[in-house]
C-alpha cells in the first residue's frame, strides 16, 4: 500500500489514481467484511445455527464458516463496474485473503485491493484489542475522499470519514427465519440502487464541483421529503436527527399539516387524533428502516 513512502509521494499517487479512475468513469468503494458483506461463526456455532457447507451461501474455511449476505456476489459484479472497490477489515490479513477468494475467486472485484490491521504502522497490540488497531482510515486508499464511498454497519470506527459512510444495516444470521427476511428485499440490492444514483449524478456535475459526500447527503435528504412526523415521544432525540436527515420535517405539536404520527400509544389523545383524522400511525423502525433502505417504506408494514 506504498507505507515505506512520503506523505507528498503517496498524495502523488493518489491523486493520479483517481485521475486514472475518473477517466475510466469509476469512483472508489470501500466495503466492510464482517456483518457488512457476510457473517462467519465457529464450526460448532455454525452447526447449532444449521448452517451446512452444502449450503446456498455458506462457505467452510475449516476453522470459519462464512454465510453471505443475500446478493453480495451480485452486488460485487455490478458494483465493480461502477468503482474500484477495496476490502478493508480490523482483523487479519490471512482472514481477509479468504474472504476475498470467496467473493472473489478470478480477482476481478478486488485485485488484491485488501486492507487489514497488519497493514497499519501504528498498531499497538494489547490483550483487550489483539488486533492493535481500534479505527479505520481512507490513508490506505489510493484515490481522493471526494471520490470515495463506504459500506460498513460500524460508524464507530471511522471518526474521520463519516461523510463518506454509507451506514449499513447489521447482517445477523439466526437460522433461516433472517435468511427468509433479507432474501425478500436483500440491502445490498436497495444500496446498489443508491450507489447507482450517486454514481450518476457524480458524473452529471462539472469537474470542480464533484464530491460524493455532497451527493450522499443530497440523496438522502430526498428519502422522507414532503413528510411532516409529530414526534413529541422522542423529540430532540437521535432519531429525530435521522428523520431530519432523510429530508422529513419534525414537530412536537399536532397540526393540520403532519401527515405521520410517530409512536404513539393506542388509545391516547395524540392516537385517537392520528385515527380521526386519517393520519400514518407509525412505529420509529419506520425511519430507522428508511434510514438502511434509502427509501420511504410502506406505512402499513410499521404501524
Amino acid at each position: 500500500m506504498g507505507l515505506n513512502l512520503s506523505h507528498s509521494e503517496i498524495d502523488r499517487l493518489r491523486c493520479l489514481e483517481s485521475k486514472k479512475q475518473l477517466s475510466q468513469k469509476k469512483l472508489h468503494l470501500v466495503l466492510d467484511i464482517d456483518s457488512t458483506l457476510l457473517q462467519s461463526f465457529p464450526p460448532k456455532q455454525a452447526s447449532e445455527l444449521g448452517l451446512s457447507k452444502n449450503d446456498k451461501d455458506t462457505k467452510d474455511l475449516g476453522w470459519r464458516v462464512v454465510k453471505l449476505r443475500p446478493f453480495v456476489l451480485e452486488f460485487l459484479e455490478k458494483a465493480s463496474a461502477m468503482f474500484e472497490m477495496y476490502l478493508y477489515t480490523l482483523g487479519s490479513r490471512p482472514y481477509a485473503e479468504e474472504i476475498a477468494e470467496i467473493l472473489d475467486p478470478q480477482g476481478v472485484c478486488f485485485n488484491y485491493r485488501i486492507i487489514s490491521s497488519d497493514d497499519n504502522p501504528y498498531r499497538i497490540i494489547t490483550d483487550d484489542n489483539p488486533n492493535g488497531v481500534k479505527f479505520k482510515t481512507l490513508d490506505f486508499v489510493l484515490g481522493e475522499e471526494s471520490n470515495i464511498l463506504i459500506l460498513d454497519d460500524n460508524p464507530e470506527v471511522w471518526p474521520d470519514h463519516l461523510r463518506n459512510l454509507i451506514l449499513m444495516k447489521e447482517f445477523v444470521f439466526t437460522g433461516t427465519q433472517t435468511d427468509e427476511t433479507e432474501m425478500k428485499t436483500p440491502i445490498l440490492g436497495e444500496i446498489l440502487k443508491v450507489l447507482q444514483k450517486i454514481h450518476s449524478l457524480y458524473f452529471q456535475q462539472e469537474v470542480g464541483c464533484r464530491d460524493v459526500r455532497k451527493l450522499a447527503r443530497k440523496v438522502r435528504s430526498n428519502v422522507l421529503r414532503g413528510c411532516n412526523l409529530y414526534m413529541k415521544q422522542v423529540k430532540d432525540s437521535e432519531l429525530w436527527d435521522v428523520a431530519k436527515a432523510l429530508g422529513a420535517t419534525c414537530c412536537s405539536e399536532l397540526n393540520s399539516s403532519v401527515t405521520h404520527l410517530v409512536s404513539c400509544k393506542t388509545g391516547t389523545k395524540d392516537y385517537n387524533w392520528g385515527v380521526k383524522n386519517k393520519k400514518f400511525l407509525v412505529h420509529e423502525r419506520w425511519i430507522e428502516e428508511a434510514y438502511y433502505a434509502w427509501q420511504r417504506l410502506p406505512e402499513e408494514d410499521y404501524s
